[in-house]
């Protein structure tokens, strides 16, 4: 079982950071946010790094990212033109919205991904 505790805390606290940051830039021509990427099955996540004897990533990871997760260029794409066209203080810039998961919840028995293969 991975500890995810300080992933999550990290997570938390940069949001945390964000939110007071565009806090104190009201009233400037400097804008702060938050970009959402959502689930990536970087080789991080895929691939043993060196040294290792293969990363072991359960059947429940593995099943979610599948469903959920996208490959790091396309959300880029979709992240740096909406990054260009804000204008807003505090933006809350999203890929991976609620609509999107319950979505590829539902197809998810008709659409075959597997980020994992060797």
């Amino acid at each position: 079982v991975e500890k995810t505790g300080l992933y999550g805390m990290t997570k938390y606290s940069l949001a945390y950071f964000t939110r007071a940051l565009a806090k104190e830039l009201r009233g400037t021509l400097v804008c702060a946010g938050r970009l959402m990427p959502g689930m990536m099955p970087t080789d991080f996540i895929t691939k043993p790094t060196v040294g290792e004897q293969g990363r072991v990533v359960d059947e429940q990871t593995r099943w979610i990212f599948n469903i959920l997760g996208d490959m790091p260029d396309t959300v880029a794409r979709f992240l740096v033109q909406k990054i260009r066209q804000n204008r807003v203080n505090n933006a809350h810039i999203s890929w991976l919205t609620n609509r999107k998961v319950a979505s590829r919840f539902v197809l998810a028995p008709f659409r075959k991904r597997d980020f994992f293969q060797q």
